[in-house]
């Protein structure tokens, strides 16, 4: 059978380096960067197209189901 040496205690937690998650940056965008996010993609007309075709796309999806 074979032993195994341990050093310290494994009970114990050591401090932890990182920030507390509730104090990290969210990755998330906040809503005024989302907003201008989409402004300069709308300004791109190639973008505008494939918007609306996406959006008629899921409204033919959705409309076919009912």
């Amino acid at each position: 059978m074979k032993t195994l040496d341990v050093e310290g205690n494994l009970a114990k937690k050591e401090a932890s380096k990182t920030k507390p998650i509730l104090v990290q940056k969210s990755p998330y965008l906040k809503k005024s960067e989302k907003y201008e996010l989409y402004k300069k993609k709308i300004e791109n007309q190639k973008y505008l197209e494939f918007a609306i075709d996406e959006i008629a796309l899921e409204l033919t999806h959705y409309l076919s189901k009912q």
